[in-house]
């Protein structure tokens, strides 16, 4: 009822995306007074507090949509909530608050790479490991900052640094039985092994992400085995992982897989003397790209 009377007195506006739900945003002179009312009267810090905890559940929850045939509705929530996930992370680095800022960005580590933000990412991941709260973390969410850190080393070219925290990682969630985590991190690191390695780390990750059901990691490590099938002149193999990659991927909806699984379908049917199909798989990926 309250909102409806800021509505109906254009102190707040309505925008109706073309998918999910009504949005309600404050006019800005409306906004930056609340502010300053907040300020006044000593609620910010609150406030902050209780945006942060909803924004934790928002990423908790889409982690596991992003897992799931939720994911196309998941990605479109989290694009309209994208402003205020950024805030809450900024409130936990000015909170020095290292514990909910990794909670936060690594469950929606998924989101980040589809939407290109990990250079973004690395910066705040940066900046929680120097805060003073980063010695209060537990063994788990350590290894799950180094875990991101390391990964995210890989996409800026700094793979020095990305095996270190990636070794430990691994080393963590093994010893503690992080079965996700360690998914996870064998596969970042299977992306800079030496080749005589790689196909090993590959298929250790795929058999953990198959144990768990996890679509989009099963999605994810086939692409690069495949990739290892085609180098090693196995075109039929490599066609059969990128098939059962795509196959995942639509299962989730998860657009960027689906895309790379067809662009590597596009090369494997280019190097079997296919043209005509492999252009109708990359009339498919662009668009989607």
């Amino acid at each position: 009822a309250q909102l409806s009377r800021l509505v109906e007195q254009s102190m707040v506006r309505v925008e109706l995306p073309a998918t999910g739900e009504p949005r309600f945003r404050m006019l800005e002179a409306v906004r930056t007074y609340a502010l300053e009312q907040l300020h006044a009267a000593g609620e910010y810090p609150a406030t902050m507090q209780r945006l942060a905890g909803y924004v934790h559940r928002l990423a908790v929850h889409g982690a596991e949509g992003l897992c799931r045939n939720e994911s196309r509705r998941w990605r479109q929530r989290l694009d309209a909530e994208l402003d205020v996930v950024r805030a809450a992370l900024t409130w936990a680095l000015h909170s020095d608050d290292a514990a909910l800022a990794v909670q936060i960005s690594a469950a929606l580590a998924r989101y980040w790479w589809s939407r290109g933000l990990l250079p973004e990412m690395l910066a705040l991941a940066e900046s929680v490991a120097g805060l003073s709260s980063f010695s209060t973390l537990t063994p788990a969410e350590t290894d799950l900052l180094a875990w991101c850190r390391g990964t995210i080393r890989i996409a800026t070219g700094d793979d020095d640094q990305a095996r270190d925290l990636l070794t430990r990682a691994t080393e963590g969630a093994r010893a503690r039985g992080d079965d996700r985590l360690l998914a996870q991190a064998l596969f970042s690191s299977a992306l800079i092994a030496p080749a005589a390695t790689r196909r090993s780390l590959l298929e250790q990750a795929l058999a953990l992400f198959e144990r768990r059901a996890d679509r989009w990691g099963q999605a994810l490590t086939l692409l690069p085995l495949g990739t290892l099938e085609l180098l090693t002149g196995q075109v039929d193999t490599a066609t059969r992982c990128h098939t059962e990659a795509l196959s995942y991927a639509e299962d989730i909806e998860d657009d960027h897989l689906i895309a790379l699984a067809l662009d590597q379908l596009a090369a494997d049917a280019l190097l079997t003397g296919r043209p005509e199909q492999a252009a109708g798989h990359l009339r498919r990926s662009v668009p989607i790209h």
